[in-house]
């Protein structure tokens, strides 16, 4: 077995639903997978019971009996192999010195283990050289214990501050005691004049008035002081206190700057080559993984990302794309906060089962957005005002919760904007403008919910500017103007991007694909083959990354990385001009144009699960959206998209086809599991011109023969020569029998089975076929006047017979069997 990783790990986030956490990567046995769960308060809990593996999904259940973990629990999946050594061999050579050489490695490799749980790890994605690293750690050691002993300085100043302070209000409180001191003296001194007044009463009245006042006010100061002393006592030992913590504090600055030294002194000696910043290795096997390891499945959480919604995992995300060339990305369940737009365009495909609060990436997509033209119906015929007579842009408002067609007259000077009701697309709102400068010609436009605003494309009017529209009142806000043509745009609220679809002058077949962030800062340029010779370009759409746009004989899908994922070809006499989405599927504001002027505007849904039969590419019946189990009129012709059949069912319920258009483009009829007929008088073909019969059994003896006929009666002109015979000639005769085809044979050297007897050298012979063979001639005349003859009849040859001529006329004959020979005067 080959492991996958060498340290392979994923973390989930639980849902309180889901109980299969899938693992990957490659183990022994299940007990090497550890299983800890975390709480949402960051509590870890290993388990070690109640758990199952699915080997047919590489998932492990947990729990395996009871609920599902609750939402805002982890679970993180290890492999922990321990490092140790189960082979038992026979104890005899060379086994044992396996064993032993095996007991030798498990060894070292503990010893290793041990040493690297008491060193310190330098990150492996790290550009610095071990030099600075320990530089650096030095010189923030030296500058944090300069720090903390400048702050004693400052602490031990404010000490002594406060210490003089102190001094102050102890200096006021003896003075506070001496005032009060004086102040008895003065009550005494009133209470003996009060006492010896006794003389005059009056007097003494007077006196014992004024001295009982002012010894009242002197007792009120007096209590107003000793409150003054208690308060400046309570102060001195608040500072005391004070500056007993300060005195503290110092202290452990003092030593925290001595333990900052000694660090940075064993930062000097524990500084590895190539370093790049010292992390413990507990950090490091939390945090991170060997680069070497990275290949199959590999989560986003192993650089770094938290996926908790709060955290930026920008960066974690960014390492992941620089290191994950022909890799899976696995992006676990959680909220992810990307602030950049990211292309992930180097990994082979990626697990997304994560959701993103702001921008979420340019992902690889195979899956086209619309397997095909079946999947576009029509749905709703749009009657516009006396101003306008077509239709250009067409989005759908979140919001609001509508459609919103754009429409102009030809010249762009009246535009009117419909809002359409997002099921009955009846019109609910009408916004007229006559602002050719602004609105132009309307050629596209999008919604963006973030912003609220309906960014609106002028088109061949003001080809670099968007005019912005309130989506609430519709009414005009600001124009955008951009270094190049716009034409059209659309906005993907997934990954936060606009998109403009140009065609490129003097190239039919090529576009720009511009893509742009919220603040229409331009991201990325790609050039497209569309692979159609049409300067048109309607429509510019953008869900999760995929591109949509249209021509006037296409519709075609895009990547985020400028390849062309599928082209849909779209009935010419119907022409798309913009693409909304809303509910999980497509619509398309729809042109066709009219000898009026007055051209139809139709709304078509395009649903990827549905396939229609009256789809784009087969024209919608006037009066029926279909045609009734009972039968119905029709008002024009009946056409059935390509490739489809009109079918019929035989008496046992089962269908055969009757009639389609191939994907050749070629008619065909019938079905070939049954027999096909046609009726009628007379059966003809029309080619456009003239009409011609075609020619059948009915036929026969008139028009056309039989081939038995022609076989019996008739002999090919390729098989005989100007005289009737063919002619041929061979140097030498193998077997003479082997002579039954009808001709004329040269032949040069006698001799060959069944040969005439007494031949000579050369001669010709002729053959007579009679009846297919049934009876054959053969008559071979020499060259020196001989002649021979023979039959073939009953199924055998007959004898040679000869005859021959002399020069005194005579006639030799012989007889069948070669006996005597007989003249005839």
């Amino acid at each position: 077995m080959t492991p996958e990783v060498l340290k392979p790990s994923v973390v989930y986030q639980c849902d309180g639903i889901n109980k299969k956490f899938i693992f990957p990567y490659d183990f022994v046995q299940i007990e090497d997978v550890k299983l800890t769960i975390v709480d949402e308060d960051g509590t870890e809990a290993v388990q070690v019971g109640n758990i199952d593996y699915d080997e047919s999904t590489k998932s492990v259940i947990y729990p395996a009996n009871g609920d599902a973990l609750a939402v805002g629990q982890k679970v993180i999946l290890e492999r922990k192999t321990p490092i140790s050594q189960d082979m038992d061999l026979p104890d005899e050579y060379p086994f044992e010195n396996i064993e032993h050489a095996t007991d030798k490695i498990v060894l070292i490799l503990q010893e290793m283990k041990a040493d690297l749980d008491r060193s310190l790890k330098i990150r492996v994605d790290s550009d610095k050289n071990a030099n600075e690293v320990a530089k650096d750690i030095v010189e923030r050691s030296v500058k944090a214990a300069n720090d903390a002993m400048n702050a004693m300085n400052v602490i031990s100043e404010k000490s002594d501050k406060i210490n003089a302070n102190a001094d102050i209000i102890n200096r006021l409180g003896e003075e506070i005691k001496t005032i009060a001191s004086t102040v008895d003296d003065k009550l005494a001194t009133a209470n003996t004049a009060l006492d010896t007044s006794s003389t005059n009463v009056a007097t003494a009245e007077r006196l014992v008035r004024d001295a009982k006042a002012y010894a009242g006010q002197t007792t009120v100061d007096k209590r107003d002081i000793n409150n003054l002393v208690d308060q400046a006592k309570t102060l001195k030992n608040d500072i005391d206190n004070k500056q007993t913590s300060i005195a503290s504090n110092a202290i452990k600055a003092t030593d925290a700057a001595k333990r900052a030294e000694v660090a940075a002194s064993k930062a000097e000696q524990i500084a590895l080559p190539n370093g790049g910043g010292l992390i413990t290795k507990t950090e490091a096997d939390t945090k991170f993984i060997p680069k070497d390891s990275l290949y199959g499945i590999v989560s986003v959480k192993d650089f770094g990302a938290v996926g908790d919604g709060v955290a930026d995992d920008t960066a974690a995300f960014k390492r992941a794309n620089d290191n994950l060339k022909n890799k899976i990305l696995l992006v676990p369940n959680g909220i992810y906060k990307i602030n950049e737009h990211l292309t992930f365009n180097t990994v082979d495909s990626v697990m997304d089962m994560g959701t993103y609060n702001n921008v979420k990436p340019f992902y690889p997509t195979e899956t086209p957005m619309l397997k095909g033209s079946s999947n576009i119906a029509f749905v709703k015929n749009i009657q516009y005002g006396d101003e306008v007579n077509q239709c250009q842009g067409f989005t759908y408002n979140d919001k609001k919760n509508v459609f919103v067609l754009a429409c102009i007259n030809g010249d762009g000077t009246n535009q009117v904007l419909y809002e359409l009701n997002s099921s009955t697309f009846e019109i609910v709102g009408t916004y007229k403008f006559n602002d050719p400068d602004k609105m132009g010609h309307c050629n596209t436009m999008c919604y963006n919910k973030n912003t609220n605003k309906i960014y609106l494309a002028n088109g061949l009017k003001n080809g670099n500017n968007l005019t912005v529209l309130n989506a609430d009142t519709m009414q005009y806000e600001r124009t955008i103007t951009l270094n190049e043509r716009v034409f059209n745009i659309g906005y993907d609220p997934i990954t936060r991007t606009y998109v403009s679809i140009v065609p490129i002058s003097g190239q039919q077949r090529l576009r720009e694909i511009n893509l742009y962030n919220d603040d229409f800062k331009k991201l990325k340029t790609y050039q497209v083959d569309y692979e159609y010779d049409d300067f048109n370009n309607n429509g510019a759409f953008m869900l999760n990354g995929c591109i949509m746009s249209a021509t006037l004989g296409s519709l075609v899908e895009c990547t985020p990385f400028g390849t062309v994922k599928q082209i849909i070809e779209i009935n010419r006499t119907t022409e798309i001009e913009d693409i909304a989405y809303y509910n999980g599927k497509f619509y398309f504001a729809v042109l066709t144009e009219k000898p009026n002027k007055r051209h139809q505007v139709d709304i078509y849904v395009g649903d990827p699960n549905k396939d229609y039969q009256n789809s784009i590419n087969t024209a919608r019946l006037a009066t029926l959206d279909y045609l009734k189990l009972t039968g119905g009129t029709l008002n024009g012709a009946l056409k059935m998209a390509n490739n489809i059949l009109i079918e019929g069912y035989k008496p046992d319920g089962h269908g055969v086809g009757m009639a389609k258009v191939s994907t050749a483009g070629n008619v065909e009829l019938g079905d070939n599991s049954v027999n096909t007929f046609i009726k009628g008088k007379e059966f003809k073909h029309y080619d456009g011109t003239d009409s011609f019969t075609v020619l059948t059994t009915k036929h026969y003896g008139t028009a056309i023969y039989k081939k038995k006929d022609v076989d019996d009666n008739f002999v090919k002109k390729t098989e005989v020569d100007q005289l009737g015979f063919p002619y041929s000639k061979i140097e030498t005769a193998t077997d003479w029998n082997t002579f039954t085809e009808q001709g004329a044979i040269e032949i040069n050297f006698d001799g060959g089975a069944n040969n005439p007897p007494r031949s000579h050298k050369q001669g010709m012979l002729i053959v007579m076929n009679f009846g297919k063979g049934a009876m054959i001639d053969q008559t071979f005349h020499a060259f020196n006047g001989e002649t021979y003859h023979r039959m073939f009849m009953a199924n055998q040859w007959k004898s040679w017979g000869r005859v021959q001529t002399s020069l005194n006329s005579r006639l030799k004959l012989w007889s069948a069997n070669g006996g005597n020979e007989v003249y005839v005067e």
